[in-house]
């Protein structure tokens, strides 16, 4: 990890990856919070470029919400752009959809899921209906990233590469 903390101080760029799925409750809170207390640390004092930070399966890190919720008010102030990934947004708090800039979202038809989704003032009744019909691999992205109209896309499958939303199997 210093190493790669080093090429970003750099300017080199890179990603670092940290599967915490393995890990419980208690040792997931204390990475990620280390995880956050550092890249803070440096984007305030501008030792790092402004960074992506993409949280998959993001209710398992905003736990307890107060906390993740106060660094979240100021991410974007100084160089965070999170990305919450997460197959049930009525997991997340309301902050998160309060300060959203980008929506990407796949098939959802849970009405409660739509309502959620419905609150972030991205999506309109009729795109609403429209994520409930969307195909396998299709998506709807609406915000920043789209001048604020949503844009349908459809993920290309890509060899070699695990795709997200693929579910094992049961044997």
């Amino acid at each position: 990890m210093r190493q790669a903390i080093r090429a970003l101080q750099t300017g080199g760029g890179g990603a670092i990856i940290i599967n915490l799925s393995r890990l419980n409750k208690w040792e997931r809170q204390i990475v990620v919070e280390v995880v956050l207390r550092r890249i803070t640390f440096l984007c305030e004092r501008a030792e790092i470029s402004p960074i992506s930070l993409f949280l998959e399966e993001a209710q398992l890190y905003v736990e307890p919400p107060g906390k993740f919720v106060d660094l979240l008010t100021r991410m974007r102030h100084i160089g965070i752009f999170p990305t919450f990934i997460t197959n049930d947004p009525t997991t997340l708090p309301d902050e998160v959809f309060s300060q959203l800039d980008n929506l990407v979202a796949f098939t959802f038809k849970n009405e409660h899921e739509l309502n959620r989704l419905a609150r972030t003032g991205k999506v309109d009744s009729k795109t609403l209906d429209v994520l409930k019909n969307l195909q396998p691999r299709q998506c709807i992205a609406v915000g920043s990233i789209t001048n604020e109209f949503p844009v349908f896309a459809e993920v290309s499958p890509e060899n070699g590469v695990l795709m997200g939303g693929d579910t094992r199997r049961l044997l």
